[in-house]
Protein backbone atom coordinates (compact mmCIF):
# COMPACT_ATOMS: atom_id res chain seq x y z
CA UNK A 1 0.00 0.00 0.00
CA UNK A 2 1.48 3.50 -0.93
CA UNK A 3 1.41 5.73 2.51
CA UNK A 4 -1.10 8.01 3.02
CA UNK A 5 -0.22 11.49 3.87
CA UNK A 6 -1.57 13.62 5.72
CA UNK A 7 -1.20 16.84 3.68
CA UNK A 8 -2.32 19.08 6.35
CA UNK A 9 -3.06 21.63 8.46
CA UNK A 10 -3.61 23.67 5.63
CA UNK A 11 -4.65 27.41 5.52
CA UNK A 12 -6.84 29.43 2.91
CA UNK A 13 -4.27 31.22 1.84
CA UNK A 14 -2.11 27.70 0.97
CA UNK A 15 -5.04 26.54 -0.96
CA UNK A 16 -7.72 28.47 -2.69
CA UNK A 17 -11.53 26.41 -2.71
CA UNK A 18 -13.07 27.51 -5.82
CA UNK A 19 -16.67 27.29 -5.02
CA UNK A 20 -19.63 27.76 -7.46
CA UNK A 21 -22.07 28.36 -5.04
CA UNK A 22 -24.07 30.61 -6.92
CA UNK A 23 -27.51 28.74 -7.97
CA UNK A 24 -26.95 25.92 -5.74
CA UNK A 25 -29.30 25.27 -2.30
CA UNK A 26 -28.22 24.19 0.79
CA UNK A 27 -29.20 20.37 1.28
CA UNK A 28 -31.21 19.18 4.34
CA UNK A 29 -29.84 17.10 7.11
CA UNK A 30 -28.99 13.61 5.72
CA UNK A 31 -29.74 14.21 2.24
CA UNK A 32 -26.95 12.84 -0.54
CA UNK A 33 -24.24 15.52 -1.63
CA UNK A 34 -22.98 12.67 -4.00
CA UNK A 35 -20.39 9.61 -4.19
CA UNK A 36 -16.96 9.15 -4.89
CA UNK A 37 -15.23 5.52 -4.75
CA UNK A 38 -17.97 4.10 -3.56
CA UNK A 39 -18.74 6.72 -0.48
CA UNK A 40 -21.70 8.28 0.30
CA UNK A 41 -21.62 11.71 1.55
CA UNK A 42 -24.49 13.28 3.14
CA UNK A 43 -25.48 16.94 4.49
CA UNK A 44 -25.28 17.68 8.08
CA UNK A 45 -27.06 21.22 7.89
CA UNK A 46 -28.65 22.82 11.17
CA UNK A 47 -27.68 19.28 12.82
CA UNK A 48 -24.75 18.25 15.51
CA UNK A 49 -26.04 15.51 17.72
CA UNK A 50 -22.61 14.13 19.42
CA UNK A 51 -25.07 11.39 21.16
CA UNK A 52 -26.00 10.36 16.74
CA UNK A 53 -22.90 8.05 15.69
CA UNK A 54 -22.26 6.41 12.89
CA UNK A 55 -21.46 2.62 12.29
CA UNK A 56 -20.43 0.64 9.33
CA UNK A 57 -20.08 -3.12 9.86
CA UNK A 58 -20.37 -2.73 13.58
CA UNK A 59 -17.26 0.02 13.50
CA UNK A 60 -18.05 3.50 14.40
CA UNK A 61 -17.40 6.11 11.99
CA UNK A 62 -18.33 8.63 13.68
CA UNK A 63 -20.63 11.76 14.69
CA UNK A 64 -23.53 11.74 11.27
CA UNK A 65 -22.20 13.45 8.87
CA UNK A 66 -19.54 15.52 10.23
CA UNK A 67 -16.81 15.59 7.95
CA UNK A 68 -14.39 13.16 10.18
CA UNK A 69 -17.04 10.49 9.92
CA UNK A 70 -16.48 10.79 6.01
CA UNK A 71 -13.09 10.79 6.01
CA UNK A 72 -12.91 7.24 8.40
CA UNK A 73 -15.12 6.02 6.36
CA UNK A 74 -13.76 6.65 3.07
CA UNK A 75 -10.71 4.93 4.41
CA UNK A 76 -12.82 1.89 5.87
CA UNK A 77 -14.54 0.85 2.43
CA UNK A 78 -11.98 1.83 0.31
CA UNK A 79 -8.53 0.94 2.60
CA UNK A 80 -9.55 -1.24 5.16
CA UNK A 81 -8.04 1.37 7.68
CA UNK A 82 -9.76 3.48 10.31
CA UNK A 83 -7.94 5.78 13.05
CA UNK A 84 -8.46 6.72 16.56
CA UNK A 85 -11.09 8.72 18.12
CA UNK A 86 -10.22 13.15 17.59
CA UNK A 87 -12.07 15.85 19.37
CA UNK A 88 -12.12 18.19 16.42
CA UNK A 89 -11.05 17.50 12.89
CA UNK A 90 -7.46 19.29 13.43
CA UNK A 91 -6.81 16.38 15.84
CA UNK A 92 -6.36 14.05 13.23
CA UNK A 93 -2.63 15.96 12.55
CA UNK A 94 -1.53 14.75 15.82
CA UNK A 95 -1.82 10.95 15.16
CA UNK A 96 0.83 8.81 14.42
CA UNK A 97 -0.74 6.12 12.71
CA UNK A 98 -3.55 4.28 10.85
CA UNK A 99 -5.44 1.01 12.25
CA UNK A 100 -5.37 -2.04 9.95
CA UNK A 101 -8.84 -3.59 10.32
CA UNK A 102 -7.73 -6.94 8.72
CA UNK A 103 -5.36 -7.69 11.50
CA UNK A 104 -4.89 -4.28 13.58
CA UNK A 105 -1.94 -3.20 13.24
CA UNK A 106 -0.42 0.22 12.95
CA UNK A 107 0.23 2.34 9.55
CA UNK A 108 2.69 4.99 10.24
CA UNK A 109 1.40 8.18 9.06
CA UNK A 110 3.22 10.47 6.64
CA UNK A 111 2.86 14.16 7.55
CA UNK A 112 3.43 17.50 5.55
CA UNK A 113 2.76 20.73 6.97
CA UNK A 114 1.81 23.77 5.01
CA UNK A 115 4.23 24.68 2.38
CA UNK A 116 6.18 22.04 3.30
CA UNK A 117 4.92 19.34 1.01
CA UNK A 118 8.14 18.58 -1.17
CA UNK A 119 5.89 15.47 -3.63
CA UNK A 120 2.70 15.69 -4.59
CA UNK A 121 0.06 13.42 -2.19
CA UNK A 122 -0.98 10.48 -3.01
CA UNK A 123 -4.92 9.90 -3.82
CA UNK A 124 -6.96 8.90 -0.93
CA UNK A 125 -4.44 10.74 1.84
CA UNK A 126 -6.14 13.53 4.24
CA UNK A 127 -6.38 17.08 3.62
CA UNK A 128 -6.99 18.51 7.27
CA UNK A 129 -7.73 22.24 7.82
CA UNK A 130 -5.97 24.14 10.90
CA UNK A 131 -8.13 25.00 14.03
CA UNK A 132 -8.71 28.36 12.53
CA UNK A 133 -11.75 26.97 10.11
CA UNK A 134 -14.62 26.97 12.33
CA UNK A 135 -12.42 26.79 15.62
CA UNK A 136 -12.79 22.51 14.74
CA UNK A 137 -10.76 22.51 11.72
CA UNK A 138 -12.09 20.45 8.47
CA UNK A 139 -10.69 17.15 6.87
CA UNK A 140 -11.28 16.25 3.10
CA UNK A 141 -9.80 13.33 1.08
CA UNK A 142 -8.05 13.77 -1.61
CA UNK A 143 -9.82 12.22 -4.68
CA UNK A 144 -7.65 13.30 -7.61
CA UNK A 145 -4.47 15.16 -8.30
CA UNK A 146 -3.52 17.46 -11.34
CA UNK A 147 -0.62 19.78 -12.15
CA UNK A 148 -1.49 22.39 -9.68
CA UNK A 149 -4.59 21.25 -8.38
CA UNK A 150 -6.28 18.76 -6.19
CA UNK A 151 -10.01 17.90 -5.65
CA UNK A 152 -11.55 16.94 -2.63
CA UNK A 153 -14.38 14.92 -1.32
CA UNK A 154 -16.10 15.51 1.84
CA UNK A 155 -19.12 16.10 3.96
CA UNK A 156 -19.86 19.26 6.16
CA UNK A 157 -18.08 21.61 4.51
CA UNK A 158 -20.93 23.51 2.89
CA UNK A 159 -23.59 20.87 2.95
CA UNK A 160 -24.44 21.54 -1.00
CA UNK A 161 -21.65 19.07 -2.64
CA UNK A 162 -19.43 16.44 -1.69
CA UNK A 163 -16.32 17.64 -3.95
CA UNK A 164 -14.16 20.91 -3.97
CA UNK A 165 -11.33 21.56 -6.28
CA UNK A 166 -8.52 23.50 -4.65
CA UNK A 167 -5.81 25.28 -6.40
CA UNK A 168 -2.29 26.13 -5.51
CA UNK A 169 -1.90 29.87 -5.08
CA UNK A 170 0.38 31.46 -7.50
Amino acid sequence: MNHLIIAGLITLTGFLINKLLNEQKVKSFGELLGETNGVKAYSCHNHYNPNDSNYINNIFTGIKWQCVEYARRYLIITKGITFANVNNAYDIFDLHYFISLKNNSQIPIKKYKNGTLSEKPNIDSLLIYNKNHHNTGHVAVITFIGNNYIIVSEQNYDNIKHTQTCSRKS
